[in-house]
């Protein structure tokens, strides 16, 4: 089966306006290596246009933990996750979430230039 350009972008806008809704009130977490929790920031009310979802407020600035950014995960309001796995890196780098520093230490602030989420269907 083969759908067509219009149906998949009609699918990509349906599955965002769902992220938007499943995230208001969440959290974005950056994450070390091991998974521990470095950082954390709200997503605010976040809003969905097209296949992309924005969540509100950004760049943010928040205090981390001491460690190395390794990924990021977007939660849910009930601490579920919803998507994890992002990549993290500097700006120009293409990663999916965009911070300042990688390297932190305890108590330092690390701002968070965006926080998007884009759905492709296929």
């Amino acid at each position: 089966m083969t759908l067509s350009a219009t149906a998949l972008a009609a699918i990509s806008a349906a599955a965002a306006t769902a992220s938007a809704v499943g995230l208001s009130g969440g959290t974005l977490e950056l994450l070390d290596a091991g998974g521990s929790v470095l950082a954390s920031a709200s997503l605010g009310v976040p809003t969905a246009a097209g296949a992309v979802v924005t969540m509100s407020g950004y760049p943010r600035t928040v205090i981390a933990t001491g460690g190395t950014i390794a990924s990021a995960r977007y939660r849910t309001s009930a601490a579920a996750d919803w998507k994890t796995g992002m990549s993290v890196g500097l700006p120009g780098s293409g990663a999916q979430v965009i911070v300042s520093s990688l390297t932190v230490t305890g108590g330092q602030p690390v701002t968070i230039a965006s926080a998007t989420l884009t759905h492709a269907a296929s």
